[in-house]
């Protein structure tokens, strides 16, 4: 019987489309990560403060700004969960602004769509890493007292 210590990782993907949803869960498929899944911005934001996450990857960017800050809300909740944050935005300069804006409240990545697949999953990938190492450390302590 094969028991793991470390959990698997969850992530939430949030956006309004069904079909980027699907895209962005089979993509990162390979991580087996479980995968929790958010069509709206109350939805996302419901679940982004209710439940612990450890990577949320979301479209809905006007959602983390205005007019609290959701990762500012989710610290004081006791959550402090990656984000990155893909934005669809034409205009170049209210893209520059809103990245800014993003990264300044909290959130990890912006990534502008459409985005490299492999762009996106090796940054995917290298955060749930930083995540398992963090706990991987956090269980040999418990197990050590």
């Amino acid at each position: 019987m094969k028991i793991s210590l470390i959990p698997k990782p969850h992530i939430l993907l949030a956006d309004n489309n069904g079909k980027t949803l699907l895209q962005l869960a089979t993509l990162l498929s390979d991580t087996r990560a479980e995968m929790a899944l958010a069509h709206s911005p109350e939805e996302f934001q419901r679940l982004a403060l209710t439940t612990p996450y450890d990577l949320i990857i979301t479209t809905f960017a006007w959602s983390l700004i205005e007019p609290q800050p959701l990762p500012q809300k989710m610290r004081s909740e006791g959550l402090n969960t990656p984000l990155i944050v893909l934005l669809n935005e034409p205009d170049e300069a209210l893209a520059e602004r809103l990245t800014v804006a993003l990264l300044c409240g909290g959130a990890k990545e912006v990534l502008s769509l459409p985005v490299s697949t492999r762009r996106l999953h090796r940054k995917v990938s290298q955060i749930l890493s930083t995540q398992r190492e963090k706990t991987m450390f956090s269980v040999a302590q418990k197990l050590s007292y």
